[in-house]
């Protein structure tokens, strides 16, 4: 019996960290071949460029990183009848080439994408493509976008995986579906993370943690939107309010780094507060209490049912006020501008109805779900079943 192989490509910078965010070790523990293809510096080669964060490099995961279309369609050829391949971006102008070698080759591809439990996708879906300043290039991008990617011929996606049910027909529509892609109903990659973590051990002593999204250096955010965020005055804002909480409350402020995240040599950074790389979902687990703009790593103080305030400082207003009030409004969450907007009489609340169902809504859709099966092993038994070796 030949051994299972599975390829996901990358059009963001395939880090160290995404091997966790993924769960991508369920499936080399079942002896499947994993390999990451890594296509940023052809796509995107700005933010390819803009990252200083670990790359992948791990000896159970092949990583491959591409500088050509002609690479690509070799590699997308080579392995076409072979491997299964999942896409980890939808249909849109900048990878329609990718979708023409998929077709060209008739590639097996399914989309896990989006088992990540996001707020904000009604607003960033289709009308995110088109919301930087008009120009040729993006009436180009906006044309295939709304129009010729329906046309266009590509060979429809095998299967797309959801996490929940929430915007289960926008990201099918997102991606390149019909009425022959296989729906299958599983939970988040954050749910998956957090049911194997252990809880965070600070020796017994209470803290806050921090959900970092490494917002005034995110290469989404200078290259894509071309944010001007003043990063002097945001970190001056996060931690006046970090100084206050630890001294109101006595709790340590322990900030979860965003996987991007890299403060080497910033000029502006947090101060006086301990830092934690890949150690997100464990930390939430045992945090007093939780601080967060518009991160979907919310989702694990969701099911850790612990409180949050959103902090929406005047820097992070300028830009995402709108991501933070949603967050905000769906859980009844507090939200502060400033030290001035703590209140104490609801800074520990938690509204349980809301939590649960957004647990409902958007991390698992399994009824009946078996968490001790891994989340990998069900989607492996789904794409592998044709080939009648589905016990893999």
């Amino acid at each position: 019996m030949r051994q299972h192989e599975v390829i996901f490509l990358f059009v963001t910078v395939a880090l160290q960290a995404d091997i966790e965010k993924y769960s991508l070790t369920e499936l080399t523990d079942m002896s499947i071949k994993v390999i990451v293809a890594d296509l940023t510096p052809v796509i995107a080669p700005e933010t390819d460029r803009a990252i200083s964060q670990r790359r992948m490099n791990d000896n159970s995961i092949e990583n491959k990183v591409f500088h050509s279309y002609d690479e690509i369609r070799n590699f997308i050829k080579e392995y076409s009848d072979r491997a299964f391949f999942f896409l980890m971006f939808d249909q849109y102008y900048a990878v329609r080439k990718i979708y023409s070698y998929l077709n060209r080759y008739q590639v097996s591809y399914g989309y896990v994408n989006h088992l990540e439990p996001d707020l904000g996708v009604g607003k960033e879906g289709m009308e995110g493509y088109l919301r930087p300043k008009l120009n040729l290039s993006r009436v180009k991008s906006a044309l295939y976008n709304r129009l010729l990617r329906k046309i266009y011929p590509c060979k429809y996606a095998d299967l797309i995986v959801f996490g929940g049910v929430a915007n289960e027909e926008t990201y099918f529509k997102l991606g390149r579906c019909n009425g022959k892609t296989k729906r299958l109903y599983l939970r988040t990659f954050n749910y998956e993370r957090y049911l194997r973590v252990n809880e965070y051990d600070n020796n017994g002593r209470e803290y806050c943690v921090f959900l970092d999204q490494f917002f005034p250096y995110h290469p989404d955010n200078i290259v894509d939107r071309k944010w001007n965020i003043n990063a002097e005055k945001y970190f001056e804002e996060m931690n006046r309010i970090f100084e206050y909480i630890h001294d109101t409350y006595k709790l340590e402020i322990i900030v979860a780094a965003h996987p991007r995240g890299d403060y080497t040599g910033k000029p502006y950074a947090f101060s006086g507060v301990k830092i934690e790389y890949g150690k997100t979902s464990e930390l939430v687990k045992s945090a007093k209490l939780v601080l967060a703009h518009f991160s979907t790593s919310i989702s694990f103080a969701v099911m850790a049912c612990k409180p949050v305030v959103i902090l929406c400082t005047p820097e992070v207003a300028r830009f995402e006020e709108a991501y933070c009030r949603e967050y905000q409004q769906k859980f009844n969450y507090p939200m502060w501008r400033g030290i001035e907007d703590d209140d104490r009489s609801c800074l520990f609340h938690i509204d349980e109805e809301k939590y649960q169902l957004f647990l409902k809504e958007y991390v698992i859709c399994e009824k009946l779900c078996d968490t001790n099966i891994a989340l990998w092993r069900k989607i492996a038994d789904e794409i592998f079943e044709q080939e009648g070796e589905s016990d893999v």
